[in-house]
């Protein structure tokens, strides 16, 4: 997963847990060994999310505006 995350960095996206309920938006700051950063647009707050948590991701349309 690490792997992956790490193509789209500087692009918007959308990021689920496993939790199974929450998500997060954002663009794709960082991806480190165990948690990855997202930039809250509209709030330029950085989020942190352990990376082991991530199910899965897909990227935003508000990347190709």
């Amino acid at each position: 997963m690490k792997d992956i995350l790490k193509k789209f960095k500087g692009k918007t996206i959308r990021l689920y847990t496993i939790s199974g309920v929450e998500s997060y938006i954002g663009i794709l700051d960082g991806v480190n060994e165990r948690y990855v950063t997202l930039k809250d647009a509209m709030h330029d707050e950085l989020m942190y999310i352990n990376l082991q948590y991530v199910e899965s991701f897909h990227e935003s349309r508000r990347s190709k505006a």
